[in-house]
């Protein structure tokens, strides 16, 4: 049913359900059931003479062979125990989005057709990102964030090492890197209650967007058309291309309200260090904050909306003045 009707795929066809009605009848059902259909003469004259199923037909109905489609990508694609995360929040994650296949939805407009939408962090002062010595101090128990993250979380730890090119590594091993250092403070300040995480959980949405759009241009008949298991998961570059880019950015917008980013770059505080580096990091995030300014009357007041440039610093993108 998911190619051309031909005698040859006819016959395969009614051997398969031959099959099907043999181990039904035989290995499912209850022993009378089993009696009282042998005694139906004209089932059991077909079956003997062989012309149970012989009249196939291809149903014609577009739903019908969808239907076929999803049904043949099921039962073929071949998978293992091997491939099931080890990590319990990955199988949490991969449980709820598989029971979500099973929902009720109406079929999703392509990313083309949806209505664009924004999304606003307020920020003011809270942590952005933990530093490497709120990483290695040492509560009263002498346990430090650091070291209570390796022991909860084994396996992600053991992940980020081998990411970075690390084996067994100790904190003194970073020292040598900065890069690595920096690696670090991402990956604790990920698991804490911090700016950068609510980030990158936001930016999940323009990569969803990118993914989608990058899969509906390649497929454009529907991802059942691709004629292998293979391609269905072959997703390599959709990051780079540059329409699924520039579609998610059209549908897509993300904005950290952060009120007091200009005095803290004025400060050179921290804060605003590490808030530039979520810009460098995430090319579609925007931050919008209150820059003041001594003018010829008093103090002047403009609203900027910034975004990093190629050189990673900030691009004003929006400004509106109000004076005091």
């Amino acid at each position: 049913m998911i190619r051309d009707e031909t005698a040859g795929r006819a016959a395969g066809v009614t051997k398969a359900l031959l099959e099907l009605y043999e181990v039904i009848t035989h290995e499912f059902l209850a022993p009378n059931l089993r009696e009282q259909f042998d005694t139906w003469q004209l089932l059991l004259r077909a079956r003997n003479e062989g012309r149970l199923f012989s009249k196939i037909i291809w149903p014609k109905d577009p739903e019908m062979k969808e239907q076929v489609k999803r049904l043949h990508l099921l039962l073929t694609v071949k998978d293992s125990a091997a491939n099931i995360p080890k990590n319990l929040e990955a199988r949490r994650r991969l449980q709820f989005f598989t029971n979500s296949l099973f929902m009720d939805m109406p079929a999703a407009k392509p990313v083309s057709e949806m209505i664009p939408f924004s999304v606003f962090t307020p920020y003011y002062s809270e942590t952005v990102l933990y530093s490497m010595s709120e990483l290695l101090v040492e509560n009263e128990d002498g346990v430090s964030i650091l070291f209570y993250l390796q022991k909860i979380y084994p396996d992600e730890w053991a992940n980020f090492l081998e990411r970075i090119g690390r084996g067994e590594s100790s904190e003194d091993d970073f020292k040598d890197s900065p890069t690595d250092t920096l690696e670090l403070r991402f990956w604790v300040s990920y698991r804490g209650q911090t700016l950068a995480r609510t980030v990158r959980g936001m930016m999940y949405y323009r990569r969803a967007l990118m993914l989608q759009s990058y899969l509906e241009k390649r497929y454009l008949g529907g991802i059942e058309d691709a004629n292998s298991a293979a391609e269905y998961i072959d997703t390599q570059g959709y990051e780079l291309s540059p329409d699924a880019r520039a579609q998610a950015d059209i549908k897509f917008t993300y904005v950290v309200s952060c009120q007091i980013y200009g005095q803290q770059k004025q400060m050179k505080k921290q804060e605003a260090a590490d808030i530039a580096l979520l810009l460098q990091r995430n090319e579609a995030l925007r931050v919008a904050f209150i820059h003041e300014e001594d003018g010829a009357s008093g103090k002047e007041y403009y609203s900027k909306l910034v975004k990093a440039d190629v050189h990673g610093r900030d691009q004003v993108v929006g400004h509106e003045s109000s004076d005091n």
